[in-house]
């Protein structure tokens, strides 16, 4: 009997401990976990729901000091909690909008979202000495919105219990068997023009970055313009050393006939080529999927990187989380000009347009993830042919000359920001290349080229004008300043593999615009 009424003193003791304060707190982190269960695992959400309950137990505790009463604490705190969390989602319903005749934006809903929230505390203020008469109801109800939260993340991660099917590739690569070869680097970046039109489009002088690589041993064709001006024909021509049959000079490929090149280009020739020899093949996450190799030995992409993966699902879910509280207001102001905002946390890149936004995010990480990646590869066992695709200086245009972040939205065409991308990229090719010289046994073979030249032009011979510098150790070949990238491996495989391919006639496929030819202004086309 003792035992009994004992249980049933204890059990009552813990209706009326206040813990909904606390429930009510870590509440809204795990309905959004929970919300997104296919996006993120407990390790990402882990040290963000940790942040959270420490900041929730620091507010129940301020409140109860302020109140003089736990009970009482526990229920301003929970009335916080409510007004914090669910302003995000409120404006997310009436952002925008128009109500009653007024244009709903985030100033307007704040103030209105104030108001609200000094009345209701004044009310609150008033009825709270009675608090005490509600504890059991409120834990009760609190516990089950935690409770039915838990059980659904718990079910889920229970069946994801399956081993994963992903493989680190760089573990199943086999080293190549001669190791007097030297690596091949095949450094893409997209859209980077020629000297002479940077200095005449966007008055710029690229010189310093000219006369660095050429002191480091590279041949800079200062005159080189690309075969064709897209991406997937260009690079497709370069790896494949031959030109593009029937090539549609009349704008937009078919898709079927993108497809075409695209298969050309995964199974190029180089590669085949180069396998013969032992070589590994390294690429790069493409833009699209028709210029996307994903089945080479390595690919490097941010997003299934050890260690970066789970870092940057933690941002995007904590700027999700973080977005749905009352720091909606931070990233409103924030999106409403980025650039005077530089040293906020990177968790607060959210723009109206959330694709283009998540894209902007995706490549400042990729594009710094490839540059630190290929670092690595002369430390590694065997012998590489890597094609890094650099989706920079193509937009979006994410990175200051510091190579800090900065959101550009994709109607602003501020030649600037093309600028700014291009003196990051060239302080990043400068260490990239320094340590590929230091760190490699065998001298590397390097190659740094544009596909095309700047959007800033439509089309015409402009669009063709491309850096094109090569690094070829021990060779005697004659390099030409109007050299075109068909003819770049024609000349590896011939120096370094023995092979006898004819030069090709460096021939430019050049889109006519407003029905008349244009004409280079620099560097005579021969």
């Amino acid at each position: 009997m003792k035992e009994s009424k004992r249980h049933t003193r204890l059990t009552a003791g813990f209706l009326r401990a206040p813990y909904f304060g606390i429930f009510f707190g870590i509440f809204p982190i795990l309905f959004v976990w929970a919300q997104n269960q296919l996006q993120v695992t407990g390790g990402v959400v882990l040290p963000v729901f940790l942040l959270t309950l420490a900041g929730v137990l620091v507010v129940c505790g301020l409140c109860s000091l302020a109140c003089r009463s736990v009970v009482k604490g526990s229920a301003l705190a929970s009335y916080l909690f409510l007004f914090f969390f669910a302003y995000g989602d409120l404006y997310n319903a009436v952002g925008g909008k128009t109500l009653l005749g007024i244009e709903v934006g985030y100033l307007k809903f704040t103030l209105a979202y104030g108001v609200f929230f000094l009345a209701g505390l004044i009310l609150l203020l008033k009825i709270i000495k009675n608090a005490g008469t509600w504890v059991s109801v409120l834990n009760i109800v609190s516990a089950a919105l935690v409770l039915f939260n838990l059980v659904s993340i718990a079910r889920f991660q229970l069946a994801l219990r399956n081993p994963a099917d992903a493989k680190d590739v760089a573990t199943t690569v086999k080293p190549g068997e001669d190791k007097n070869l030297p690596d091949i680097y095949y450094i893409i970046l997209d859209a980077y023009s020629r000297a002479d039109f940077l200095q005449e489009a966007y008055h710029y002088d690229n010189s310093l970055f000219i006369e660095w690589l050429t002191n480091e041993g590279f041949y800079v064709a200062e005159c080189s313009n690309s075969n064709y001006d897209g991406t997937l024909s260009s690079v497709s021509s370069s790896l494949n050393y031959s030109y593009i049959e029937n090539y549609n000079l009349e704008g937009a490929v078919p898709d079927e006939e993108n497809a075409g090149i695209s298969q050309q280009l995964g199974e190029n020739r180089v590669r085949q080529e180069l396998n013969a020899f032992g070589y590994q093949f390294v690429t790069t996450r493409g833009y699209s999927a028709f210029n996307d190799i994903r089945d080479s030995d390595i690919y490097l992409n941010v997003n299934q990187a050890k260690g970066l993966s789970d870092s940057l699902q933690r941002a995007q879910f904590a700027r999700l989380y973080l977005s749905t509280t009352a720091l909606r207001l931070v990233f409103e102001i924030y999106t409403a000009n980025p650039s005077e905002h530089p040293n906020i946390p990177r968790f607060f890149e959210l723009g109206k347009d959330f694709e283009y936004m998540d894209s902007s995010s995706f490549w400042y990480n990729q594009t710094r993830y490839v540059f630190d990646s290929l670092e690595e590869i002369p430390k590694m066992d065997g012998n590489y042919l890597v094609y890094a695709h650099i989706n920079a200086p193509h937009g979006p245009q994410v990175f200051d000359r510091d190579g800090n972040f900065r959101y550009v939205p994709p109607s602003n065409l501020d030649p600037q920001y093309y600028i700014d991308t291009v003196i990051y990229l060239n302080k990043r090719i400068e260490a990239l290349v320094t340590t590929l010289l230091e760190e490699s046994e065998v001298p590397p073979i390097i190659v740094i080229q544009a596909d095309h030249g700047s959007h800033i032009v439509p089309g015409g011979f402009d669009k063709h004008k491309i850096l094109n510098a090569y690094y070829l150790p021990g060779s005697d070949f004659p390099l030409y300043p109007t050299i075109t990238p068909v003819n770049t491996f024609r000349v590896i495989l011939n120096e370094y593999f023995g092979k006898d391919l004819e030069m090709l006639p460096d021939r430019i496929f050049v889109k006519v615009l407003n029905d008349r030819e244009v004409f280079p202004s620099q560097c005579d086309y021969p």
